[in-house]
């Protein structure tokens, strides 16, 4: 045995690596270069980024609501203090 590749060892290897290859690609890209991993993650990216999205803007709702009713309380036990100081005078 040699320690030197031949060249038709290396041609046969370098076949092997090419058909890999075209494999890898069309599972990244897809056969007509649209489809594959590459755009599914696209797509799930997309949708994440439209939860995070909507998981903000009801976060943001619920913040006011919660400014609000303490607005409110806020305004009732000013209301009911004055009402209080009133009577004892």
């Amino acid at each position: 045995m040699s320690k030197y590749v031949t060249r038709e060892e290396c041609i046969k290897a370098m076949e092997q690596v090419a058909i890999d290859i075209k494999v890898m690609k069309r599972a990244l890209v897809g056969e007509d270069m649209r489809g594959g991993i590459v755009k599914d993650i696209a797509e799930l990216k997309s949708k994440i980024n439209e939860f995070n999205h909507v998981s903000t803007v009801k976060a943001e709702l619920s913040l006011r609501w919660k400014i609000a009713i303490l607005g409110s309380l806020v305004a009732l036990i000013g209301i009911l203090a004055d009402l209080i100081i009133r009577a004892i005078d």
